[in-house]
């Protein structure tokens, strides 16, 4: 099972809609579980259910003992109970659900927002956030959810306009914000950027488009590849010509001066040359000259090379699959040493991202520490195509930093190793919203007091 916690927003201004929402999510089938188990476990104490009017004691003590209540009067109170508890200044108030489907569980959190107008007079809103938590692998119900939550709100003449919520953090924000490092976000790369990426991943590929690129004006096959069977070669360079990285040229020597007297793109060109009368300055014809093939880069190749840009490209695609916003994926395309690569904002974690292709050798420890102690990530991430140096985990294990630090050694790990990173995030933040409605559910040292007539709880 791979988790996805999938969450939207919007606001209302009355406090009484809370109430026609529980009920109208019951009435469509939803059943709030918290509710319920709060319901069956009273009625373990008091068959007659006349727990439910103690309880209401405890939460408003505004309703006689002897008062006979229906499924609505004890919803009316559960949801008073809550909206009380929002302001006392309790966190959030609501409820969860199993989908319909039962493959899943929905929830329901109510905060209340308290902002000051133009005259720093009190504002009241209620911010109702509504998310799934389950199998990604399985149909996510949260729209049909949200179309229900937007009827219900709609009948009580609220409108509203749903925004995608992520759990803030303020220091990813901050970066977000800053003047001193230009970021750009991850849908600054094109799918071609990615396809180019996933292809130069490959070392033997990416060693022959470096040889080739670093050749600047083009290098001859010949010269290629060396270590590398004829077939082989063959098929790197037809697929690098097939994603226009680089481009198969003809360059024609004149025999007698070994100087190359012009450049082609196909054997046709020669023939056509030959018919149009192109002679050699020593009056031979092209086709009777020397003919060599030759690769030379294209501007796409020079821009996945520089930099490293496509290493970056190669943490995009992983990110996107995993279901992490480009607008969450902030991303440093100029070199420096004291500038981080990249920032990721994962259901309320920050993730810290150093991207080297070459070794991570102790010379990128000081600096990368450097920028953990100062930016202080939930995780730091060392990504290298060429390993991490000894010295440099035994360094980080004796500077105890605060920052869990994850080695990606090999891209081939990078798909699994953000796999179980963004998964642990997800986890994390499900169980932040569970426990957020936890503490809400029973009253248990109240409940046994009333019931048995001693105080059982540990305040005064």
């Amino acid at each position: 099972m791979t988790l996805t916690v999938q969450a939207t927003s919007t606001y209302f201004d009355n406090n009484d809609v809370i109430k026609s929402l529980f009920t109208g999510l019951m009435e469509k089938g939803y059943n709030p579980l918290i509710m319920q188990a709060k319901r069956n476990f009273i009625s373990i104490f008091d068959k007659n259910n006349s727990m439910d009017i103690l309880l209401d004691q405890l939460t408003s003590g505004s309703i006689s003992t002897t008062e006979e209540e229906t499924a609505s009067e004890y919803l009316r109170r559960f949801v008073a109970d809550r909206e009380q508890r929002a302001r006392r200044g309790s966190k959030v108030a609501g409820d969860i659900f199993f989908s319909l489907n039962e493959e899943g569980i929905l929830y329901v959190l109510i905060t209340e927002v308290i902002s000051l107008d133009k005259t720093k007079k009190p504002n009241t809103r209620y911010r109702l956030e509504i998310g799934y938590l389950g199998d990604d692998s399985h149909t996510c119900p949260l729209d049909d959810f949200r179309k229900s939550v937007t009827e219900i709100l709609s009948n009580q003449l609220q409108s509203t306009k749903w925004e995608p919520f992520l759990q803030p953090n303020s220091k990813f924000n901050e970066l977000q914000k800053s003047e001193k490092t230009k970021f750009v976000t991850a849908d600054a790369f094109s799918s071609k950027d990615i396809e180019f990426a996933e292809w130069l991943e490959d070392q033997a590929v990416r060693q022959v488009a470096i040889d080739i690129k670093s050749a600047g004006g083009g290098m001859l096959v010949e010269e290629l590849g060396k270590n590398l069977e004829a077939g082989e070669l063959k098929r790197i360079t037809d697929r690098l010509i097939k994603t226009n990285l680089i481009v198969r040229e003809y360059a024609i020597i004149c025999q007698k001066t070994s100087k190359q007297i012009s450049r082609v793109q196909s054997l046709e060109a020669i023939k056509e040359a030959d018919k149009l009368g192109f002679t050699c300055t020593c009056g031979k014809s092209y086709s009777e000259e020397n003919i060599k093939e030759l690769f030379r880069p294209t501007s796409d190749l020079k821009k996945m090379l520089d930099k490293s840009y496509w290493v970056t490209a190669r943490l995009v695609s992983v990110l996107r699959r995993l279901g992490v916003p480009d607008n969450c994926i902030l991303l440093n395309l100029e070199e420096g040493p004291n500038e981080i690569d990249a920032a990721l904002h994962v259901d309320g974690m920050f993730f810290m991202v150093e991207l080297k292709d070459d070794e991570f050798a102790m010379g990128h420890a000081y600096r990368y520490g450097s920028r953990i102690s100062i930016y202080k990530p939930d995780c730091a991430i060392i990504v290298s195509t060429k390993g991490v140096s000894p010295d440099v985990k035994e360094h980080f294990k004796r500077a105890d930093q605060e920052a869990d630090i994850v080695y990606v050694e090999n891209l081939n790990e990078i798909d699994n190793a953000f796999r179980l990173l963004v998964e642990n995030a997800r986890r994390k933040r499900a169980s932040e919203i569970i426990s957020f409605l936890g503490p809400v559910t029973i009253p248990l040292s109240q409940i046994l007091s009333i019931r048995i007539g001693v105080n059982l709880s540990t305040s005064s």
